[in-house]
C-alpha cells in the first residue's frame, strides 16, 4: 500500500494544504510548531476516525485539531492498494458515527460502500486502530522510555505487545483475574470462599428443618380451634347466601327488562345487515365481486374500444382518398423507356472513358502486385504469431485445469479434516462432562461413606453401652477370659484393616481405628467383673456376640464401599487420561486444518493468476485471428485485381473496345431515333421522367399497402380490446356485445352506489351500539333471556313486579349477617395471627426444603463455576505456551536481523526469552549481555527493532504497509541517528515491492544525509 497524496481542506492550522509522497523513502522536514504531528494525526484519523472522550484538550484529537475559524474539519487521501488507486474523503463531525466518509476507486470510477466507517483502516491496512498505532505508526517518544525502572517497563510493554497485540493488555493480568475469581469461590487453604460458606449454611438449614418438624405438631392444635370457628362462620354464611339469592332474583327481573331493550336494537341492526348483504349478493358475479376497481377497469375497456372503432373509420376514409389519387395518376403516365436500354446506352458512353483510363489502370495494377507481395509476408508473420499464442493459450489452459483439480482435492481434504475436527471437539466436550460427573459421584460416595462410618460408630457405642448397662444380679464370679479374647481379636482385625484401606484406598478409612478403640475399651473394662455370676456372664456374652456380628457386618460393608470407591477413582484416572489424549488429538487436528486452509488460499491465488493468463492468451489469439482474416481478405481482392489488369490482356482488350465503340454509336443512333430525342441528354431526361413517375406511383401504392396494414392492425386491436371487455364482464355476467357491456356497467354503478350507502348506515349503526349488545350477540341475549325467564318462573312466590321495600329488607338482613361473619373473621384472624406471630421467625418445613434445594443448586453452581474457571486457567496457560512456541522464534530471528543492521553489526545476535527480556551478543566478545547493562540509546534501538519485526510479521502475507515515524531519532547521537537513517532508506527500497517510509523530523542533520542523485520516486525530501 502506498500513500500518494494528502490534502487537508481544513485541519488544525492547515487550510487547503497538499503533500505528495513518493513510493519509497520520504523525509518530511519542518521546524517545531509547523505541523508534523498534525499531519501524523490527520493520517490516523482519516483511516480510523477518533473515538476518545478525554476532557484533556491535548489528548482529545477531534477537538484539538478543529479549525478555529469554524470551517468543517475535512480532507482527503489518495492511495494505491493492490494495484488500484483509491480516494478516501472524510468530513469530521462530533464523533465517528457523525463523520461523513466517502471512498472512490479512482481506477474504475466506482464508489465503494462501507459497512462501517471503522472498516476503512482495517479493510486496506489489515490492522485495527490499536494494532496500527502500536506497529507501523510510531509517534514521537514511542521508542524512548524515561524513568528509573526503564528495563522493567520495556519488558512489560514488549511482552504485552507480542502476546496480545496491545501494550496495555497483559496475559499475566488475565491469569491473575482468573486466580482471584477462583479464590472468591474456594480459598487456597480451603477454609474460606463462597463454596465453603454455602456448605456451612447447608448444615445450619438441616438443623433448622428438624426444629420445624417439632413446631408442626403445635400448629395442628391451633388449627383444630380455628376449624370450629370456621364451621360457625359457614352456617352464618349459608343464611346470608339464601338472602343474597332472593336479592339476586329481584336483580334478575331488572336484567330481563334491559335484555328485551337490547334485543329490539339488535333486530334493527339485523334488518340493515340483511339489506346490506342483499345488495352485496347482487354485486356478486360468476367469478368476482364488483367493486370500484372492477367498475373503473370496465369503463377503461369501453373507452379504449370506442377509441379504436373511431380510428378504423378514419383509416377507411384515408384508403378511399388514396385509391382515387392512384386512379388519376395512371391517366398521366409518360412514354416509358426500358431501364435495360437506358443502361446499355449509358454503358456505351462510359466505355470510351474507361478505355482512355486503361493505361493508368495498368500502372495501378503493377503497384497492386507489389502490395500483394508485402501483404503476403505480413500474413505469414501473423500466422506464426497466432501459432505461438495458441500454444501459450493451450499451456495456460492445462495449468488452469491442473490447479482446479488441485483446489478441488484440497477442498475435499479440508472438509474431511473439519468434520474430524468437529467430531473430536464434540468428543472432548462429552469427555469433560463425563469427567466432571464421575468426580461428583466420587465426592458423593466419599460423603456417603463418611456418614455411614459415623452411623456405624454411633451404633457400636450404643451396643457397648448396652453391654455395660446389663444388671449385675450375680457377683459370685465367672470366667470371661474367652469372650475378652474374642473382642480383642476383632478389635485388632478392624484396626489392621483400617490401616491398610486408609493407606491404599482413601484416608477416610483411618476412622476405623476409632471403632477398634471402642471395642477394646469394654473388653478391658470387664477385667474388674470376672467374679460376676454364671447367668449374668451368659447374658453379657450374648450381647457381646451380637456386637461382634454387628462389627463384622459393618467391616464388610465398609470394605465393599471402599472397593467401589477405589474402582470409581480408577475410572476417573482412566477418563482423565482419555480426556488428555482427545484434547491433544483435537489441537493437532486444528493445526492440520489451519495448514490445509493456508495451502488452499495459496492454490486459490495461483488459480486466479492462471485464469488471468489464460484470458489474456485467449484475447491475444482472438485479436491475431481477426487481423489475419482482414489481411487475407485484402490479399484475395488484390490478387483478382492484379489478374484483371495484366498488361498483355489489356492491349488485346483495347482493340476490342474500339470495335465496340463503333457498334455502340450505331446502337445509340437507333435509340435516339425511336424516342425522337435530339441527343443523349434528351434521351436521359425522358428516361428519368419515366423513373420519377414510376417512383411516385410506387410510393402511392406503398402508402396504400401501409394504410391497409394499419387498418388490419387496428381491426385486430379493436377485436382484442372487444374480447378483453367481454372477458372482463364475464367475470360478473356474460354479454355478447360491447354496447350490452356499457349498459350493464351503468346498472352496476347504481348498485354499487346503493351498496356503499348501506355500508355507511350499517357502520354507523354498529358504531352507536350501547349496553348489552356490545358484549353479547343476539343469540347469547336470547339465551340469557330464556335462562332468566326460567329462573324467575322456577322461583315460587316471586311477583312479576319489583317491590323495593322487600328488596331493602333483604339487603339489611344480609348486611347484619355480614357484620357477624366479619366479627368471626376477625376472631379467626386474631388467633391465626397469634399462631403466625409465635412461629413467624421460624420457617416451616416446606420453606426450609425449598431453601435447602435452592442452596444445593447454588452450591452446585458455584462448584461448576470453580471448575470452569480452573479449566479456563489451564486452557489460557496452554494457549500462551503454544503461542510462545510458534511466535517467539519468528520474533527472535526478525528482531535480530533488524537490530544487527541498525547497529552496523555491533550486536550480531538478539535473544528474547519467554518473559521477553532481551539479551544481546557483541561481535567482539561473543557473549550475551542482558539489556540492563546496555545504554538507553541501544535499548531504544532494540525496542524499534522489535516493533519493525512485529510489523513485518503482521503484514507477511500481504502487500507492505507504509511506515510512519515522527522524530524517532530525537535522543540519538549523530552516529546512531545516521545508522538508523540509512537503515530506514534501505528498508524502503530493499524488497521486491516498495515499502513506503514517511519520516517526520525537525533536524537539519537528517536532511543533509539525503543523496540528491537518487530519483525522486524512491527517495523524496518534502518541506512543510
Amino acid at each position: 500500500m502506498i500513500i500518494k497524496k494528502i490534502h487537508m481542506d481544513h485541519f488544525g492550522k492547515f487550510q487547503d494544504y497538499s503533500l505528495e509522497l513518493g513510493s519509497g523513502f520520504n523525509l518530511v522536514f519542518g521546524n517545531n510548531e509547523e505541523g508534523k504531528s498534525t499531519i501524523m494525526a490527520f493520517i490516523q484519523m482519516m483511516f480510523y476516525g477518533y473515538s476518545g472522550r478525554s476532557r484533556d484538550l491535548s489528548k482529545h484529537l477531534r477537538n484539538k485539531y478543529r479549525p478555529w475559524n469554524g470551517n468543517e474539519m475535512k480532507g482527503h487521501i489518495i492511495f494505491q492498494a493492490k494495484e488500484e488507486e483509491y480516494r478516501l474523503e472524510r468530513t469530521f463531525g462530533q464523533s465517528n458515527s457523525t463523520d461523513l466518509v466517502n471512498l472512490w476507486n479512482e481506477t474504475t470510477g466506482q464508489a465503494i460502500r462501507l459497512n462501517s466507517q471503522k472498516d476503512v483502516g482495517f479493510h486496506f491496512l489489515g490492522l485495527g486502530e490499536e494494532a496500527f498505532a502500536r506497529s507501523v505508526f510510531i509517534r514521537q517518544g514511542a521508542t524512548n522510555i524515561q524513568g528509573s525502572s526503564r528495563s522493567d517497563e520495556i519488558t512489560n510493554r514488549l511482552s504485552n505487545l507480542v502476546t496480545t497485540g496491545s501494550e496495555e493488555v497483559s496475559y499475566q493480568a488475565a491469569a491473575d483475574r482468573l486466580e482471584e475469581a477462583m479464590s472468591l469461590l474456594v480459598s487456597k487453604n480451603k477454609k474460606k470462599g463462597l463454596v465453603v460458606k454455602k456448605e456451612q449454611e447447608l448444615g445450619l438449614l438441616l438443623e433448622a428443618r428438624q426444629q420445624a418438624l417439632e413446631d408442626e405438631g403445635d400448629k395442628l392444635k391451633v388449627q383444630a380451634e380455628l376449624e370450629t370457628m370456621v364451621q360457625e362462620k359457614q352456617e352464618r354464611y349459608s343464611k346470608k347466601q339464601a338472602l343474597l339469592e332472593k336479592i339476586q332474583a329481584y336483580e334478575e327481573l331488572k336484567e330481563r327488562e334491559e335484555i328485551k331493550k337490547a334485543l329490539k336494537r339488535l333486530d334493527h341492526l339485523n334488518e340493515l345487515t340483511q339489506e346490506f348483504h342483499s345488495k352485496k349478493d347482487r354485486l356478486k358475479g360468476n367469478e368476482t365481486v364488483v367493486d370500484e376497481s372492477f367498475r373503473k377497469l370496465a369503463k377503461a375497456f369501453i373507452k379504449e374500444w370506442t377509441s379504436l372503432t373511431e380510428y378504423e373509420q378514419e383509416l377507411d376514409q384515408e384508403i378511399k382518398s388514396l385509391q382515387l389519387e392512384l386512379s388519376e395518376l395512371e391517366k398521366k403516365r409518360p412514354l416509358e423507356i426500358q431501364a435495360e436500354n437506358f443502361l446499355k446506352a449509358r454503358e456505351g458512353v462510359d466505355r470510351l472513358r474507361r478505355i482512355r483510363a486503361a493505361i493508368q489502370e495498368q500502372e495501378e495494377g503493377i503497384r497492386g502486385l507489389e502490395k500483394y507481395l508485402k501483404q503476403a509476408d505480413k500474413i505469414k508473420s501473423l500466422e506464426e504469431k497466432l501459432e505461438e499464442a495458441e500454444f501459450g493459450q493451450r499451456e495456460a489452459l492445462v495449468a488452469l485445469t491442473d490447479l482446479q483439480h488441485t483446489i478441488q482435492e484440497l477442498e475435499g481434504i479440508i472438509k474431511e479434516a473439519q468434520s474430524l475436527e468437529e467430531e473430536e471437539k464434540n468428543l472432548q466436550i462429552e469427555t469433560h462432562i463425563k469427567l466432571r460427573s464421575l468426580a461428583a459421584e466420587i465426592k458423593d460416595g466419599e460423603r456417603r461413606l463418611a456418614r455411614d462410618r459415623q452411623e456405624l460408630e454411633r451404633k457400636i457405642v450404643e451396643k457397648n453401652q448396652e453391654v455395660n448397662q446389663k444388671p449385675d444380679q450375680d457377683h459370685s464370679g465367672g470366667n470371661r477370659r474367652g469372650k475378652q479374647g474374642k473382642i480383642l481379636l476383632i478389635a485388632f482385625v478392624i484396626g489392621l484393616a483400617s490401616l491398610i484401606l486408609g493407606w491404599t484406598v482413601n484416608s477416610f478409612y483411618y476412622f476405623g481405628l476409632l471403632l477398634s478403640f471402642l471395642l477394646l475399651y469394654p473388653a478391658f473394662k470387664t477385667k474388674d467383673l470376672r467374679r460376676s455370676s454364671e447367668d449374668h456372664t451368659v447374658t453379657r456374652q450374648t450381647t457381646a456376640e451380637q456386637a461382634e456380628d454387628f462389627a463384622a457386618q459393618a467391616l464388610k460393608a465398609m470394605d465393599d464401599q471402599g472397593r467401589e470407591l477405589k474402582t470409581r477413582q480408577e475410572d476417573l484416572q482412566d477418563l482423565q487420561k482419555t480426556a488428555s489424549e482427545i484434547e491433544t488429538a483435537y489441537y493437532r487436528r486444528r493445526e492440520e486444518v489451519k495448514g490445509l486452509k493456508a495451502r488452499w488460499e495459496q492454490e486459490q491465488k495461483l488459480l486466479n493468476q492462471a485464469k488471468m493468463e489464460e484470458q489474456r492468451a485467449a484475447e491475444r489469439c482472438q485479436d491475431l485471428e481477426l487481423r489475419l482474416k482482414h489481411e487475407r481478405a485484402d490479399l484475395l481482392n488484390n490478387e483478382i485485381q492484379g489478374t484483371r489488369f495484366d498488361l498483355v490482356e489489356q492491349k488485346v482488350a483495347l482493340s476490342e473496345q474500339e470495335a465496340e465503340v463503333d457498334q455502340l454509336n450505331r446502337y445509340m443512333e437507333s435509340l435516339l431515333k425511336k424516342t425522337n430525342s435530339k441527343n443523349f441528354n434528351d434521351f436521359t431526361d425522358l428516361y428519368y421522367d419515366g423513373v420519377a413517375f414510376q417512383e411516385k406511383l410506387e410510393k402511392a401504392q406503398d402508402e396504400l399497402v401501409q394504410l391497409k396494414q394499419k387498418r388490419q392492425e387496428a381491426q385486430a386491436r379493436e377485436e382484442n380490446q372487444r374480447q378483453n371487455l367481454l372477458d372482463h364482464m364475464a367475470l360478473y355476467q356474460r354479454v355478447s356485445t360491447p354496447n350490452e357491456a356499457a349498459l350493464m356497467v351503468q346498472d352496476l354503478e347504481r348498485d354499487l352506489s346503493e351498496f356503499n350507502r348501506l355500508s355507511i348506515q350499517l357502520d354507523s349503526a354498529q358504531a352507536h351500539r350501547v349496553g348489552l349488545e356490545l358484549d353479547y350477540s343476539k343469540e347469547e341475549l336470547v339465551d340469557q333471556l330464556k335462562v332468566l325467564n326460567d329462573r324467575i318462573a322456577a322461583r315460587e312466590g316471586l311477583a312479576d313486579g319489583i317491590d323495593e321495600s322487600v328488596l331493602k329488607q333483604y339487603k339489611d338482613e344480609a348486611a347484619s349477617l355480614g357484620l357477624k361473619i366479619s366479627e368471626l373473621d376477625r376472631t379467626i384472624a386474631a388467633k391465626s395471627a397469634q399462631a403466625k406471630e409465635k412461629y413467624r421467625h421460624q420457617p416451616n418445613v416446606s420453606q426450609l426444603d425449598e431453601s435447602l434445594e435452592a442452596l444445593d443448586l447454588e452450591l452446585k453452581k458455584y462448584k461448576q463455576e470453580y471448575e470452569a474457571l480452573k479449566l479456563a486457567k489451564e486452557v489460557l496457560t496452554e494457549a500462551f505456551a503454544e503461542m510462545q512456541r510458534s511466535f517467539g522464534p519468528l520474533v527472535n530471528e526478525s528482531t535480530a536481523k533488524i537490530f544487527n543492521r541498525l547497529t552496523k553489526g555491533k550486536y550480531s545476535q538478539v535473544r528474547v526469552n519467554r518473559d521477553f527480556e532481551i539479551a544481546v551478543e557483541e561481535q567482539n566478545y561473543n557473549s550475551l549481555r542482558e539489556w540492563g547493562y546496555l545504554s538507553g540509546g541501544t535499548v531504544d534501538q532494540a525496542y524499534l527493532s522489535l516493533r519493525l519485526a512485529i510489523a513485518d510479521l503482521i503484514t507477511k502475507d500481504q502487500e507492505p504497509l507504509p511506515l510512519f515515524l515522527d522524530d524517532v531519532f530525537t535522543q540519538y547521537d549523530d552516529d546512531r541517528a545516521r545508522q538508523g537513517f540509512e537503515f530506514l532508506q534501505e528498508y524502503a527500497t530493499e524488497k521486491e515491492r516498495p515499502n513506503q517510509v514517511v519520516l517526520f523530523t525537525c533536524h537539519n542533520r537528517l536532511r543533509s544525509w539525503v543523496d540528491p542523485q537518487i530519483n525522486q520516486q524512491s527517495q523524496r525530501v518534502l518541506q512543510i
